[in-house]
């Protein structure tokens, strides 16, 4: 608990995914990664309670086996085109069958960052806490090479930006953040009323290009099962 606030996680983790078939049930180090995430959410001593939000049978048992609470989430939020303004939107609406809202703090952890853990979560809520934002989101620094990027029209090359940037000293420019959807953290009231993720003004937590690793094919996760050794994962209870 956080000055009052009870903080809850909320894990989505669908049965589909187009880059990497039954992704979330995936394994690393004989572990699932909707696991790693239940389990990163599970150590944090600043996370109260742990849903998950999936379709899957699967998915929902394996929450009920390590002890947390799951929604199961209806087709309509299921899709290719689901936002995941749309499943928190969802997941708040069951919430508030059983409590309030108005002193909730959620932290939204996608299963697919398997090197996230509960360190990160602690820290992060801290400073959500200390800096009193309404939003927390989790990046990583990519550098320069965005300013230099290039468009394709009618097989002919378009500097995106500018075309003296193209050519240009990396020194010119300042460095790019994305986020790494690793973790995001707001209030419950606050994202009801705009029933979005409104970034404008969120603090960044800073995690490096390894914490960052977000699998969404194949590739990303033969890279991830290559480095799990030098990164935390969680073994079953």
């Amino acid at each position: 608990m956080i000055k009052g606030f009870e903080v809850v996680s909320l894990i989505p983790a669908k049965k589909n995914s187009n880059g990497l078939k039954n992704k979330n049930l995936k394994k690393i180090k004989g572990i699932s990664l909707v696991e790693i995430a239940i389990l990163a959410s599970k150590n944090s001593n600043l996370i109260d309670k742990t849903y998950v939000s999936s379709d899957s049978k699967k998915i929902l048992s394996l929450s009920k086996k390590n002890g947390v609470n799951s929604i199961k989430r209806i087709k309509r939020y299921c899709n290719s085109s689901t936002t995941a303004s749309s499943v928190i939107l969802n997941f708040l609406k069951e919430l508030k069958k059983e409590k309030p809202l108005n002193k909730i703090i959620i932290v939204y952890l996608q299963p697919t960052s398997p090197f996230r853990n509960h360190n990160h979560l602690n820290s992060a809520l801290k400073k959500f806490s200390k800096n009193k934002v309404k939003l927390l989101l989790s990046v990583v620094n990519v550098g320069t090479k965005f300013y230099k990027s290039l468009k394709i029209k009618e097989d002919k090359v378009i500097p995106f930006f500018k075309k003296s940037d193209v050519t240009a000293n990396r020194q010119k420019f300042s460095d790019i953040f994305l986020p790494n959807g690793a973790i995001y953290i707001f209030y419950a009231s606050d994202f009801m009323k705009k029933k979005y993720l409104d970034i404008t003004n969120a603090k960044p937590f800073y995690m490096n290009n390894f914490e960052s690793l977000d699998i969404d094919d194949k590739y990303d996760y033969n890279h991830a099962q290559k480095i799990s050794k030098e990164y935390l994962i969680y073994k079953k209870n």
